[in-house]
C-alpha cells in the first residue's frame, strides 16, 4: 500500500528536482554569458588602464625633471610600477591568434618606453641634463605609438565585440523562450497531476458521502463502493461497506427481537415502579434511623483507622466530612464568627479538592482582624457550593474559585469570585430580588441552603437590605460581593 502522504511527498520531491534543474541549467548558462561578457569587458579596461598608465608616468617623470623632491620621486615610481604590472598581464589576458604579433610589438614598446623613461630619471640624477632630455623625448615620442597602438587594439577588439554580443543577445532569448517552455509544461504537469490526484481522492469521498445520507435516511440497499488505488481511501471503502452490511444484518436481528423485547417491556417497567417505591420507603426509613451524631462519630472512627492504617489522605478527607455534618448540626439561628466560617469553607474546599483535582483552584484569603466578626452560621459554604456547581462544575481545567475576606472601613467585605460561565442580567436581578421576578429558589447539592435563602437571611440579621453586590457575565465568570457591618460578639458570649 502506498500511503497518500508517500504520493504527495514523491510529487513533491519530483517537482522541487525538476526545478531544481531547470534553474540550475539556466542559473550555468546566465554564468557563462556573464563571464565571457566580463572578460570581454576587462580586455577593454586594461587597454586602457596601459594607455593612462602611460602618460602618468610621462607626467609623474616631466615633474621630477623639472623637481627633484622625494615626493615626485616616489609618484613616478609608483606609477612606473604600475605600468609595469599591466605589461605582464597584457598576454595572458588579451591575446589571441588575431593579434599576436601586434601585441607581441605592443608589449615590446611598453618596455622601450619605461627603458627610456629610466635612462631620463637616471641622466637627471646625474646632472646631464643632455641625455637626460634626449631619452625623455624618446619616451614621449613612444607613449605616442603606445597611444596609437592601444587604439588600434581597442578596434579590432570592437570588431570582435559586436558579433561577440548578437550572440549573447541570441542566447539570451533563446534561453528566455526556453525557461518560458519549461517552466509552463512544468505548470501544466503540476495541474494535470493534482486534478487526477484530487479527483482520485474526492470522487470515492463523495460517494462516500452520498452514501453515507442514504443511511442516515435509513436506505441500507446501496451499492458497495469500490475504490482502485491501493491507499487509505481503498481501505475507507472497504470499511464503510463492511460497516453496511454489520448493520443490515444488526437491523434484522433487531426486527426479530423487537416483538418480543415489546412483550417484555410493558412487565418491566411496572417492576421497575414497584421496586423505585420500594427503595423510597426503605430510604425513608433508614434516614429516619440514623443518628446524626452516631453518623460522625462513625466517621470519625474511619478517620482515624484510615489515618493508622497509612491513608492520610483519605483520613483527612473523612475527617472533613465529619466536621462538616458536626457544623451543619449547629442551630441556624446562633451566630459564628468568621474564623468558624472559614474553617468550614476550607473543609468543604478539602473535599471538593479531592473531587476536581487540577480541574479547580480554591483559595481563602482572611485578614487577622476579620476573625472575630459574626455572621449567620452557614453563609460561606452555601455560596462557595453555588460557584462550583453552577459555575466551574463544568470546566476541564483552569478553574479558579477565590474567598476574600478584608476590612473597609466599618463594613467587613466578603467576595467570592470564579472564572466560571457566568450569568446573564436577567439571572442576577432574580437572585437580587427574587420577590418581584418571580425567580426559584436555588439550592446546593449538601447543605439545600440555595444563595437567595443566604442573602434574606443576611438582610434579616444585620437589618439592612443593601448587603450584597452581584457582578456577572456570561464566560467571564461571576462575583459576589457581601458589605457586612463589622459585628464582634460581647464577652462570655457564644
Amino acid at each position: 500500500m502506498i500511503r497518500l502522504r508517500t504520493k504527495l511527498w514523491m510529487f513533491f520531491l519530483c517537482m522541487i528536482l525538476l526545478l531544481y534543474g531547470v534553474a540550475y541549467v539556466l542559473y550555468n548558462s546566465s554564468q557563462q554569458s556573464v563571464e565571457e561578457y566580463n572578460h570581454q569587458f576587462n580586455r577593454f579596461l586594461l587597454l586602457n588602464d596601459v594607455s593612462q598608465q602611460t602618460d602618468q608616468v610621462l607626467q609623474r617623470l616631466n615633474t621630477y625633471l623639472g623637481e627633484k623632491s622625494p615626493e615626485n620621486q616616489s609618484s613616478y615610481q609608483a606609477n612606473r610600477e604600475n605600468l609595469r604590472q599591466l605589461q605582464k598581464r597584457l598576454v595572458p589576458e588579451i591575446e589571441h591568434q588575431d593579434n599576436h604579433i601586434r601585441l607581441k610589438s605592443y608589449s615590446h614598446m611598453i618596455g622601450n618606453f619605461l627603458k627610456e623613461a629610466d635612462l631620463a630619471f637616471n641622466y637627471s640624477n646625474l646632472n646631464d641634463d643632455a641625455q637626460s632630455s634626449y631619452h625623455y623625448e624618446q619616451a614621449v615620442q613612444l607613449s605616442r605609438f603606445i597611444l596609437q597602438t592601444t587604439q588600434d587594439l581597442i578596434d579590432r577588439e570592437l570588431t570582435q565585440y559586436y558579433p561577440f554580443y548578437a550572440d549573447m543577445v541570441e542566447r539570451n532569448r533563446h534561453l528566455q523562450s526556453m525557461s518560458t517552455a519549461i517552466f509552463i509544461s512544468i505548470l501544466l504537469t503540476a495541474g494535470l497531476f493534482t486534478y487526477g490526484f484530487a479527483g482520485g481522492i474526492t470522487r470515492p469521498i463523495e460517494q462516500l458521502a452520498r452514501e453515507a445520507k442514504q443511511i442516515s435516511r435509513g436506505n441500507l440497499d446501496g451499492d458497495d463502493i469500490r475504490v482502485k488505488s491501493r491507499d487509505e481511501i481503498f481501505y475507507l471503502a472497504e470499511s464503510f461497506n463492511r460497516m453496511r452490511q454489520r448493520l443490515k444484518e444488526l437491523i434484522q436481528e433487531i426486527k426479530e427481537k423487537a416483538s418480543l423485547e415489546k412483550a417484555l417491556q410493558q412487565q418491566r417497567v411496572q417492576n421497575l415502579e414497584v421496586q423505585n417505591l420500594l427503595k423510597e420507603m426503605e430510604l425513608k426509613t433508614l434516614q429516619n434511623q440514623i443518628q446524626p451524631h452516631f453518623l460522625f462519630n462513625t466517621l470519625n472512627v474511619i478517620s482515624k483507622q484510615a489515618y493508622l492504617e497509612g491513608a492520610e489522605q483519605a483520613s483527612g478527607l473523612i475527617e472533613s466530612v465529619a466536621r462538616m455534618f458536626r457544623y451543619n448540626l449547629k442551630g441556624m439561628d446562633r451566630p459564628v464568627t468568621l474564623k468558624e466560617e472559614t474553617g468550614h469553607v476550607q473543609h468543604y474546599f478539602a473535599i471538593q479538592t479531592a473531587r476536581f483535582r487540577e480541574r479547580v483552584g480554591l483559595s481563602i484569603e482572611v485578614e487577622e482582624s476579620c476573625l472575630p466578626h459574626m455572621i449567620p452560621v452557614l453563609t460561606l459554604q452555601p455560596l462557595v457550593e453555588n460557584a462550583f456547581i453552577h459555575g466551574v462544575e463544568d470546566c476541564e481545567a483552569g478553574a479558579v474559585i477565590r474567598v476574600r475576606v478584608y476590612r473597609d472601613e466599618s463594613d467587613v467585605v466578603v467576595e467570592v469570585e470564579d472564572n466560571g460561565k457566568g450569568m446573564d442580567a436577567d439571572t442576577v436581578r432574580r437572585l437580587l430580588h427574587p420577590e418581584s421576578e418571580g425567580g426559584t429558589q436555588t439550592s446546593g447539592h449538601s447543605t439545600g441552603l440555595g444563595v437567595q435563602n443566604v442573602l434574606k437571611r443576611l438582610r434579616l440579621f444585620y437589618g439592612r437590605e443593601e448587603i450584597v453586590q452581584i457582578e456577572s457575565e456570561p464566560g467571564k465568570g461571576t462575583q459576589i460581593r457581601l458589605s457586612l457591618p463589622y459585628t464582634v460578639a460581647s464577652e462570655g458570649g457564644g
